[in-house]
């Protein structure tokens, strides 16, 4: 599976926009932590050692949209909260 990953990196990332959201900021973590996440959790998903190569991308992409989705409604909701019991 690692390898299957390794193989597509530079092209994910660049699909993925990871330099553009390295750029930003949300509560400490970038889009390089986000991908470095969904590395993380596709190479030690069970159900992800099953799939075909062209089915592990598809999965790997959508596992990345949910990571980053809600590390920045994550970081939102804390921007939110913050202050309010001042």
């Amino acid at each position: 599976m690692a390898n299957i990953i390794a193989k597509h990196y530079y092209r994910l990332r660049g699909e993925l926009d990871v330099e553009l959201l390295s750029t930003r900021n949300y509560l400490g973590r970038t889009g390089e932590d986000i991908f470095s996440d969904t590395v993380l959790y596709i190479i030690h998903n069970e159900e992800a050692r099953k799939l075909k190569e062209d089915e592990l991308i598809q999965l790997f992409k959508y596992r990345y949209n949910m990571i980053k989705f809600q590390t920045i409604k994550d970081a939102v909701s804390i921007n939110i909260l913050y202050g309010k019991d001042l």
